[in-house]
C-alpha cells in the first residue's frame, strides 16, 4: 500500500467537520453555544414529540450539541416507523406525499457498483449503498432473508431498520445497547421473515 492510498472515511468525517466548525469558532464567525437555528433557520421552531404532545426544548439546540451528538434528535419508535412506512409506500404516508415514487426508487437503488468499498460491517454481504440507505444488490447472497432492493441501515446504539418494498414490509429495532448489535439485528430480521405467512 502506498502512502497516498485513498480510503472511504465514512463516519471518520465527523472529526473533520468538528475541526472546521471550531476553526469558525476561533475566527469569531460562530460561537459553540450559538443556537443551530442561526445556521439552519429551518430548525428555529424545533419541537420534540412527547406523550403529552409536541413541546419546545428547554433550551435551544446548540452547535456544541451537534458536535457532541447530544442534540436530542435519537426519536420514538412510532415516529421512525412512520418515516419507514412512508419510504415503503413510495414517498406517501397518511394521504400526504413527501417524495415522488421515482425519487424513492432512485434513493433505494445501488449507487456504488464498480466503486469498491462495502457496507459489510453494518449489513453483512450482498449490499451496496443508495442515497442514505444500504441496498440489497441481489437475491441469495446476504446473511438474512429479504428481497433484491430491500434497504436498511443501523445506528451505533444498536438501532436498526429495513424496508422491503417488494414484500410491503418494514422492520424496526430500537435498542440502546451497542454490544452484539450486528448479531441482534440479523437475528431480528431472520425472526420477522420466518414469521411471515403468505
Amino acid at each position: 500500500m502506498t502512502k497516498d492510498a485513498i480510503f472511504r472515511l465514512a463516519s471518520m468525517t465527523k472529526p473533520l467537520v468538528s475541526v472546521a466548525a471550531m476553526m469558525l469558532v476561533e475566527q469569531g464567525v460562530m460561537k459553540i453555544n450559538d443556537p443551530i437555528s442561526n445556521w439552519l433557520p429551518e430548525l428555529k421552531d424545533l419541537k420534540f414529540e412527547t406523550a403529552a404532545g409536541d413541546v419546545a426544548p428547554a433550551r435551544a439546540v446548540t452547535v456544541q450539541d451537534l458536535l457532541r451528538h447530544t442534540a436530542g434528535m435519537v426519536g420514538t419508535a412510532e415516529d421512525y416507523l412512520k418515516f419507514l412506512q412512508m419510504m415503503a409506500n413510495g414517498g406517501e404516508y397518511s394521504g400526504r406525499r413527501y417524495l415522488s415514487k421515482k425519487t424513492v426508487e432512485f434513493m433505494l437503488s445501488d449507487h456504488t457498483p464498480g466503486m469498491g468499498g462495502t457496507t459489510f460491517a453494518s449489513t453483512g454481504p450482498g449490499y451496496g449503498f443508495g442515497l442514505g440507505f444500504a441496498v440489497r444488490a441481489q437475491d441469495g447472497f446476504a446473511w438474512t432473508p429479504g428481497s433484491k432492493g430491500d434497504a436498511m441501515w443501523a445506528g451505533a446504539w444498536g438501532t436498526s431498520f429495513w424496508i422491503d418494498p417488494k414484500e410491503k414490509l418494514v422492520g424496526l429495532l430500537m435498542t440502546q445497547s451497542p454490544s452484539n448489535r450486528v448479531q441482534t439485528r440479523m437475528l431480528f430480521k431472520n425472526l420477522v421473515y420466518a414469521a411471515v405467512v403468505e
